[in-house]
């Protein structure tokens, strides 16, 4: 297992993304890199999270992402991660024009905060409509032809899927970048003695959008991806 890349780990099984997310081990644009490699660079004992891993042999893993047909796991991150991005884009927006507006002064990093979330919220709205409307449909009606066994030019066929994927991929590493400075002005979602509700509710959230994040793209990146390809 220690020989396994990070990202390997966790599409065999998503229920170790909890064990990397704790450790503060990325798992999904930086999860090439290898479970020894990693540990010797945060100095973790590699048993620690080995035992960690092996425990949850003894828990059913419902979600067996890899083994999912195309259709069904285009279906998944649409109902599931996708519906939760639009949900919540306005709502932590609205959060954090407010706790700019309020503690802005006191808290400067919170108008940083609003402004970086704010333009994030345009790029990946963008980004789903690429996704659902160009690369997912794209995807699906290669599936079919190949299920069907209906004749295209596979490298034409996978020049086009290349070039779609690849753009998703630089995306997805343009919206890590940004949760990452979101993540160190908020000092890891540290808040102040003084912090209201409000507040309160925008570091909750934004944290929640981090992870959920995190698990989108990986399933995007280290699993559907390279399936299509």
């Amino acid at each position: 297992m220690e020989s396994k890349t990070i990202a390997q780990i966790v599409s065999s099984d998503i229920r170790t993304s909890k064990i990397f997310k704790k450790y503060d081990i990325d798992f999904c644009c930086g999860g090439g890199k290898q479970l020894s490699k990693v540990c010797k660079e945060k100095n973790i004992k590699k048993s620690i999270i080995i035992d960690e891993i092996k425990s949850l042999d003894n828990k059913k893993n419902k979600n067996k992402f890899n083994n999912m047909e195309l259709e069904v796991l285009i279906e998944h991150i649409n109902t599931t991660h996708h519906t939760y991005v639009r949900e919540m884009i306005p709502i932590i927006n609205q959060f954090a024009k407010k706790v700019s507006k309020v503690h802005g002064t006191s808290n400067p990093e919170t108008i940083l905060i609003a402004e970086i979330f704010s333009e994030l919220s345009n790029e990946l709205l963008l980004h789903l409509i690429k996704e659902e409307k160009i690369l997912f449909p794209h995807i699906i009606k290669l599936s079919s032809k190949k299920k069907n066994k209906r004749h295209f030019s596979t490298s034409k066929s996978y020049g086009k899927a290349l070039n779609e994927i690849r753009m998703m991929e630089w995306e997805h590493d343009e919206a890590g970048n940004s949760l990452k400075q979101i993540k160190q002005l908020t000092n890891n979602y540290t808040l102040p003695p003084h912090a209201c509700n409000t507040f309160k509710a925008l570091y909750h959230n934004l944290k929640e959008f981090q992870d959920d994040l995190h698990i989108h793209i990986h399933l995007e990146n280290n699993i559907l991806f390279p399936k299509v390809l």
